[in-house]
């Protein structure tokens, strides 16, 4: 009679990241505008992401509805908080602007009554992009959800739509929630369509960061059918996992095909993200996803390292 023993296990890889200050966020959303159009949106983007970015490991900057002098304060903290992180990410929902090629992010009580005043008014994007290039991380993330329509344009000369394209620093990405000089949407529901499908994404372990940003737009461009497209610049970085992963040893079983009484066992190894190399008993086995057959009955080691994370070992047994 054959017999089958089925043990289900589940192993946690957590990113390699001591204090939770590597990795810190600043995150802005500006909608109770004064002197322009509310935007509804972007206090519920900043809030939701923030939150998200709390559950990944990020000690979070979090400001909805800032002035001028709020925002340049947050920025001042973030760039030295910055400066001992290997991870820094930057999210701004409201409204933006491009003046003569350079992208500035408008507080809630802007009330330029011409581009030159945009300057004296608004903060400029380049700022938290120096920021970032100063203390030289691993990784920095911009994402701009700011390219709504120009609520001034009418005291303006020029009717350049959106933000203009901005060329990331060493180690870093900047994402938009729409392609150079077009326009996003705002959204319908509690968020703005971009920020609303990369909620869905950002704590997804079995994407990397790149791999984020591409799914989000994807998704952007299918539920706008393609009157948005969602645009990412950046420069070459090695693949970082926001997200914790998780490794899946199931079924080892033992069984007596040939009814000698002398079982072999079968272990199925999954992870997330895969590619994680399997130890058994101290000896290297492929990555995963792996099926290990042939296993004696008794007590076997199992240890998953993925580059990036922490280490786990499990001892199991296959009676």
């Amino acid at each position: 009679m054959r017999k089958w023993i089925v043990l289900f296990m589940l192993l946690v890889l957590m990113p390699c990241q001591a204090p939770a200050a590597q990795r810190v966020a600043l995150v802005i959303g500006n909608g109770a505008y004064k002197h322009a159009g509310r935007l509804a949106n972007p206090g519920n983007d900043a809030r939701d992401v923030a939150g998200v970015l709390r559950k990944l490991g990020f000690d979070v900057i979090e400001k909805v509805d800032a002035g001028k002098r709020t925002m340049i304060e947050s920025v001042r903290e973030f760039g030295t908080k910055l400066r001992r992180a290997d991870i820094g990410l930057f999210f701004y929902a409201g409204h933006g602007m491009q003046i003569q090629g350079s992208n500035y992010l408008l507080p809630v009580d802007a009330n330029p009554s011409s581009e030159s005043d945009v300057e004296y008014d608004g903060v400029n994007a380049g700022r938290i992009l120096g920021k970032m290039e100063e203390a030289g991380n691993k990784l920095n993330i911009v994402i701009l959800d700011a390219c709504r329509n120009n609520p001034f344009k009418r005291s303006f000369r020029s009717s350049t739509k959106g933000l203009a394209r901005m060329d990331a620093p060493k180690g870093s990405l900047v994402a938009y929630a729409t392609g150079p000089g077009n326009v996003a949407a705002d959204g319908e529901g509690r968020n703005g369509l971009f920020t609303g499908e990369l909620l869905r994404n950002l704590s997804r372990s079995d994407l990397s960061v790149r791999d984020v940003f591409r799914e989000t737009g994807l998704a952007v461009m299918q539920a706008s059918g393609d009157e948005q497209i969602p645009w990412v610049s950046s420069t070459p970085f090695r693949k970082v996992f926001l997200a914790r992963g998780s490794t899946l040893v199931q079924e080892p079983v033992a069984s007596d095909a040939t009814g000698t009484g002398s079982g072999t066992g079968t272990l199925k190894v999954k992870s997330t993200p895969s590619g994680a190399v399997v130890y058994m008993d101290g000896v290297r086995q492929k990555t995963t996803p792996l099926k290990i057959s042939q296993i004696k009955a008794g007590e076997v080691q199992v240890r998953v390292e993925k580059q990036g994370y922490e280490s786990e070992t499990k001892r199991i047994r296959v009676n």
